[in-house]
Formats: structure tokens, C-alpha cells, sequence
């Protein structure tokens, strides 16, 4: 009650028109209701109107302080990747006998006189089996091709191509370059609602480092429950109910751009103020029915079926893991897709338990394989390991592993489409078509002076993308414009199989 001071008058005739009204609004609330007493109180109380004035309101400058965490994710969501391939990579940790599965050839497409360093006796004893639509040679016993046979329907086969790349690596390291995913989020993929999905807690989400372009961190999945969690809000808002997230970012579409642009001094203000930018009526309607998403791999009977897994199955466990995560990049609700597998150093094993962990590999990359085929979708995948394993000299295939070998280092490219098959090239100066990039040296260790990638991981990664590049249908200039170049073009020529 007593008069008001000049000064307050003057700082009263000072207010614009729209801050003169918002001070009435709030004079108005507190009249009404009393003061709220906290952040969850003044949301819930319906103090949410302020938004329409001008002036900011006091409590989206709380927010923005404080931070929005994974709002940002939520409410900004790029559109999906269209026109790509699903992208998955599978690291298995510790070193594969991959070019044991795979039986790569020497330089002119022959095969080796001895394969007897890694498992596979003379080449005139090994067995072989041919597979995929370019006839790419495995071993007659591979534990690999074993699994994946067991859950890809041959009509799928034919529609596929498998690609061997030699490349050295070191041995039972995390360092190795092979992560792809930076590149495939550069060229354009993205999910509509979930980011890129990993494994493990690195930047790549697996255990290696990126190779050319360093990715935006994947949301790690550990279990079906962290991709119901990511569709959330979470930091400063996740006290509130659903009805209330609805109303606050109905709000925000009502913001003007001087109020975004009176956050970016603020601590979290740079992530809300692109918030402000793309909030809109589909995000709230997200927000309010994320539990009627096509996110869960059950929501489709076959595809449950194929991955082993009913509602009864542990939301921990690895099949419904990656059912999860392969299930969402292929409807093109989430990004890339990496994830790994351990138990691959596995040298001085007998070879019954070698086989087995041959064999699950095999499964899983024949479950993600059948998985495009079932839901028709293309799809590309790429196998990697830390270096290899070197077997007991023997000139009959089958010897136990002995050691690590890096030097004959080997990683898969499997791509698929449902409608025109893989296109893949003739080797050079012969009739017959490619199974792999790079060689076997008589030496059994992978050719570093005939191509580029022949002991660099990175480029061997590079050159897996530039096939990516071009089974998806892009210009060879998207890939050297994301790459800088790191072939020229008389090695791209060599480097491209699939188209």
C-alpha cells in the first residue's frame, strides 16, 4: 500500500506495451494462486501462458540456465535418410579368422598354393564352397558362412553380394579406424526420431576409431528400454507429465525470434534456442504418443521370429538388443547402426569352440542380411575385426589358432536389394566377377603394394564407404567431397565393386 516512489513510476512508463501486459498477467496469476514454490510447481500451476507475451519468460530463461539435455534430439530431429541404403556395421572384438572363412585369392584371382598359416592347408586341399550372387568362395567348413546360411533364404542370397577387403590391422585394439558411421551421417543418413544407435560407449559405437569424419555421438543401446528412454525428455524437464511437455512445447511454437535470440548468452541456451527454431505441432504430437511408435522389433511377428525373440525375451538380451537396433534403421527411425560382438581372440581354443563363435557371427550377420529381405528394404553391411589369427602350419585345413596375425586382416561387405540385385564388377583383365578388394601375398599377408588399402584401416574403411557411395546410386564427387580425396581416381576404379 504506501505511494509509489518516482523512479518506480518512470521504470513503470518505461515498460513497452508487451512487457506492461505480461507484468499484468502475472500479477494477475499470483492474486490468484499464491506464489509457486518450485520449477515443477510454476509448470504445473499454468503459468506456461507467459510465452505469448514478448518478454521472455522467467521461467524459459530457468530452462535454458539449467540446460534441456535431450530435448534437443527430441523436438529438432532431421528427416530420415531417404533414398540410403540401411547402414549396419559388427565389429568382432579381438581378432577373426576372417580370411579363413573367406578364402581370398592372390593377385591374378588364383588361389594360393598354401592357406596352411591360417587355418587352411594347401590350396589344393582346402574345400570350397561358392556363395552370393557373385559366387564368392568361403571354406567348405567355415563356421561363418555355416550360421549365416542357417537364417538367410537363398532367394536372398541371390539378391546379395559379399566382398572380401584385405587389409592389416593391429591386433586386440580399439584404435583400428574402421569406424564408418561419421562418413554415412555425412552423405545424408539420419533417422526420423532416434539418432545413430551403438554399442559401446565410444564415439563410433563400437570399439574402434573413426575413420575420416569423426560421427555425432550414437545413442548406445544396451537394451530395448534406452530407445524408449531417448524418445523422452530429459534434464530440466523430466518431472513433467506428458500433458504438460505437450502444452510447454506448444508454447515454444509461439515464441518470437527476439525471444530465441535472447538466450544464446545463457549456459544452455545455444541447444533450446535451435530447440525454439524447429519446434512444431508433429514434435508435440511425438511427445504425447511415443508408445504408439513403430520402434519395438515385436511389433513385427516374422521379424520377432527371425531374431529368436517374444515378449517373454530379456530386453538385455543380445538378440533382442540387435533386433532393436536393426529394426529401427531399416523403417528409418534411427541412423546408422554399429554394434560388437566379443570372444574373437580366440587363438589357442580348440577349434570346436572357435567354430561355434564362427558360427554366431555368422548368425547374427545372417539375421540383420534376412532382416532387409523381410521388410524389403536395401541394405549394406560391413564385418570388422581387431587384425587376425594365425593357425599351426599344416598343410590340412582345419589346424587349431595359435596366435594373433594381423597381417592377414580381412573385413566383409555384404550389400542386398529387394528389387535389382548388386551389381559388381569383373576383376581386372578377366571375365570373371569380384569377390574382394585387395590380396593374399604368397606370404599369406595382405598386399599392401598393389592398393592402397592393403595396411590402413582407415582407407580400407574409406574404400568400404566409396562402395556405399555407389550401391546407394550417388555421384563418386559425394564421396571424395566427404573423404577430401583420399584415393585418386585410377585407385577409385579399382577400389569400386558394387554398384
Amino acid at each position: 500500500g504506501g505511494k509509489m516512489s518516482k523512479s518506480k513510476k518512470n521504470e513503470e512508463k518505461n515498460l513497452s506495451v508487451s512487457e506492461k501486459a505480461s507484468e499484468d498477467v502475472a500479477k494477475s496469476y499470483l492474486q490468484s494462486h499464491g506464489r509457486p514454490m518450485d520449477r515443477r510447481e510454476l509448470l504445473a500451476s499454468g503459468v506456461i501462458p507467459f510465452a505469448a507475451s514478448v518478454a521472455m519468460p522467467n521461467w524459459l530463461k530457468m530452462f535454458a540456465n539449467v540446460g534441456v539435455a535431450q530435448a534437443e534430439d527430441l523436438v529438432c530431429t532431421t528427416a530420415a535418410g531417404g533414398d540410403l541404403p540401411t547402414f549396419v556395421q559388427i565389429k568382432l572384438n579381438g581378432g577373426a579368422a576372417m580370411s579363413y572363412n573367406f578364402i581370398p585369392t592372390g593377385k591374378g584371382g588364383q588361389l594360393l598354393s598354401s592357406y596352411s598359416r591360417i587355418g587352411g592347408g594347401t590350396g589344393a586341399n582346402i574345400p570350397l564352397l561358392r556363395a552370393f550372387s557373385n559366387n564368392a568362395m568361403f571354406y567348405a567348413q567355415s563356421g561363418f558362412y555355416t550360421g549365416l546360411s542357417s537364417v538367410v533364404l537363398p532367394q536372398t542370397m541371390s539378391k546379395s553380394a559379399f566382398v572380401g577387403l584385405m587389409v592389416s590391422s593391429q591386433d586386440d585394439s580399439s584404435m583400428n579406424a574402421f569406424g564408418m558411421t561419421g562418413m554415412i551421417q555425412k552423405l545424408g543418413a539420419a533417422g526420423s526420431i532416434l539418432p545413430s544407435l551403438g554399442r559401446a560407449e565410444t564415439i563410433t559405437g563400437i570399439a574402434a576409431a573413426p575413420a575420416i569424419v569423426a560421427p555425432s555421438a550414437p545413442l548406445r543401446v544396451g537394451r530395448y528400454e534406452d530407445v524408449i528412454g531417448a524418445l523422452g525428455v530429459e534434464g530440466a524437464l523430466k518431472d513433467m507429465t506428458s500433458d504438460q511437455k505437450i502444452k510447454l512445447f506448444t508454447t515454444i511454437q509461439g515464441l518470437t525470434a527476439q525471444q530465441v535470440a535472447g538466450l544464446s548468452g545463457m549456459s544452455g541456451g545455444a541447444t533450446l534456442s535451435r530447440l525454439m527454431q524447429c519446434a512444431n505441432i508433429t514434435n508435440t504430437s511425438l511427445i504425447g504418443n511415443s508408445g504408439s511408435l513403430n520402434i519395438s522389433p515385436l511389433s513385427n511377428a516374422a521379424y520377432a521370429t527371425l531374431w529368436g525373440i517374444t515378449a517373454n525375451t530379456a530386453t538385455t538380451n543380445q538378440d533382442f538388443v540387435f533386433a532393436t537396433m536393426v529394426y529401427n534403421a531399416i523403417n528409418g527411425n534411427a541412423g546408422p547402426v554399429s554394434f560388437d560382438m566379443g570372444g574373437y581372440d580366440y587363438h589357442n581354443n580348440p577349434r570346436a569352440t572357435t567354430d561355434t563363435r564362427d558360427i554366431a557371427a555368422g548368425v547374427v550377420v545372417g539375421k540383420t542380411l534376412q532382416s532387409f529381405a523381410l521388410m524389403g528394404k536395401p541394405g549394406y553391411i560391413v564385418v570388422c575385426s581387431d587384425g587376425s589369427v594365425s593357425s599351426a602350419d599344416s598343410d590340412q585345413p582345419g589346424a587349431m589358432f595359435t596366435s594373433d596375425r594381423g597381417l592377414n586382416g580381412c573385413m566383409y561387405i555384404i550389400a542386398y536389394h529387394p528389387t535389382r540385385g548388386v551389381t559388381v564388377a569383373l576383376d581386372q583383365n578377366s571375365t570373371n566377377t569380384s569377390q574382394q578388394i585387395g590380396y593374399l601375398t604368397a606370404g599369406q599377408d595382405s598386399d599392401t603394394s598393389s592398393v592402397p588399402t592393403g595396411n590402413n584401416p582407415e582407407k580400407a574403411a574409406a574404400a568400404a564407404f566409396l562402395n556405399y557411395v555407389s550401391f546407394a546410386g550417388k555421384p563418386v564427387s559425394s564421396f571424395e567431397t566427404i573423404t577430401n580425396r583420399v584415393f585418386d581416381s585410377s585407385q577409385i576404379d579399382l577400389l569400386k565393386k558394387i554398384a
